[in-house]
């Protein structure tokens, strides 16, 4: 039995029409998994005190011989050795008061 030209195209396009209506569930089931990801492990005041540990650094810039790009990375493992964590993550609203006097305490020598 011979295909038709006609048939050949009707079964494409309908291949086309369950390949885009399969993309479609496709996006819908990501956006879904998306809305139900964690947004960030790490706490809101970790980030503004890390958001500061940068600024300072920067205010460093030009004013100190090397390179200070690993500075916020060595400030970050000596407040954490401090505070006693194993990852930032860990620093919450019960410790980032010790973190940030430790992060003071560090300006003051560097």
């Amino acid at each position: 039995m011979d295909v038709t030209i006609d048939q050949k195209f009707a079964a494409l396009t309908n291949e086309l029409h369950q390949t885009q209506s399969e993309l479609a569930d496709t996006r819908r089931e990501l956006d879904e998994v998306k809305q139900n990801a964690p947004k960030s492990r790490r706490s809101g005041e970790w980030q503004k005190l890390w958001k500061e540990i940068n600024e300072y650094v920067n205010t460093l810039a030009g004013t100190k011989v090397g390179h200070l790009t690993s500075l916020p990375g060595a400030i970050s493992t000596v407040i954490r050795l401090h505070v006693n964590i194993r990852n930032v993550n860990q620093i919450n609203e019960t410790n980032i008061d010790e973190a940030r006097k430790t992060f003071e305490a560090l300006k003051k020598i560097i």
